[in-house]
């Protein structure tokens, strides 16, 4: 599985966004000039959080996810990710973790298509507080400290909730927690970079489809590749705005990370309405997202391969959760 925080490349989708979305407006420009231009360069903030608990369903039993929010940046030239100090997360699990909350206590910088370097978490779970201060030195992982006590060192292999047991081992599921919900930030920033590719392609053909990796064999996996639907419904207004929603109906889609022997297969319902989007008075691109985004039992589930790039895959045993909530996100 992705380490702690991971995100794949295609967040870039913000360097595509074409100007046909919406028209620049404000004291630079005529109101009705349309934009032009579609670069977008630089450092932009943006916001994640829920609308409704999530509620996951899997090997660990039913977890509920009843607040998250994160702020951070993010930097369309490098891919660059931070995490702000005012992030956190509440959840209940079943034993033997039970409820906690996760607080960005420092800033987590993660460089693109890397584990974090620096940053660290506070992880309140009954009466221990659990620190994770993420290291690079002598080796990346994070080390833990329990109460004040004395610190235990992991690699970022070893900081797994299976493999640890007590305060250790709730921490290392909270971390995974979080790593669970960039997940569908991923898949919605993905989403969102097919649907503007496809803009002028969606008033003749409200559904397109979208096929997904493909790999050599597999014994689980009967798709190959898997596909990705969406429909668009439209208001009546012949464009893509503010009142149209989409939904992704995802048939087996396995999304191979080619730098990686583990990956993810994925099935399920997306649903996103409430599409915010804006640009400056240069044409610059500086607000997008969804106000809703609806996971309606999207069954997420690990693989491995013999080989980074397709090959024999199979599902790793006890890996299947299905995640039913709704979150927004935006960048600005």
């Amino acid at each position: 599985m992705r380490k702690y925080y991971k995100l794949m490349p295609v967040i870039l989708f913000l360097t595509f966004f074409s100007a046909a979305l919406i028209y620049c407006g404000g004291g630079g420009g005529e109101d009705d000039e349309e934009c032009t231009s579609t670069f977008i360069s630089g450092t932009y903030n943006y916001v994640f959080g829920y609308n409704t608990s999530l509620t996951i369903d899997g090997g660990f039993g039913t977890i509920t996810i009843g607040f998250f929010s994160f702020t951070g940046t993010y930097n369309t030239n490098t891919g660059d990710l931070t995490i702000d100090d005012t992030s956190s997360i509440s959840a209940n699990a079943p034993s033997p973790f039970g409820s906690f909350t996760a607080n960005v206590t420092q800033t987590l910088q993660i460089p693109a298509d890397s584990d974090p370097i620096s940053g660290e978490l506070e992880v309140r779970s009954g009466q221990d507080t659990i620190t994770v201060t993420i290291v690079i030195t002598p080796s990346p992982g994070v080390n833990v400290s329990v109460n004040g006590g004395e610190e235990q060192f992991y690699t970022w292999g070893d900081f797994d909730p299976d493999s640890l047991t007590g305060a250790d081992a709730v921490a290392a599921f909270a971390a995974g927690g979080i790593r669970l919900l960039f997940m569908q930030f991923e898949l919605v920033a993905e989403a969102s970079l097919i649907i503007d590719q496809n803009q002028n392609v969606f008033p003749g053909s409200p559904t397109i489809t979208i096929p997904c990796d493909s790999f050599t064999s597999s014994p689980d996996i009967t798709a190959n590749p898997g596909s990705r639907d969406f429909s668009w419904t439209d208001d009546g207004s012949g464009e893509i705005d503010f009142f149209d929603s989409f939904a992704l109906d995802i048939d087996q889609c396995w999304a191979d990370d080619t730098s990686s022997v583990e990956d993810e297969l994925l099935d399920g319902t997306v649903n996103m309405s409430e599409i915010l989007f804006g640009f400056d008075d240069s044409c610059r691109l500086v607000t997008f997202g969804f106000n809703i985004v609806e996971l309606q039992n999207l069954s997420v589930s690990e693989t491995t391969s013999d080989v980074p790039a397709g090959g024999n895959v199979t599902v790793s045993a006890g890996s299947t959760a299905s995640i039913t909530g709704s979150f927004f996100f935006y960048f600005q």
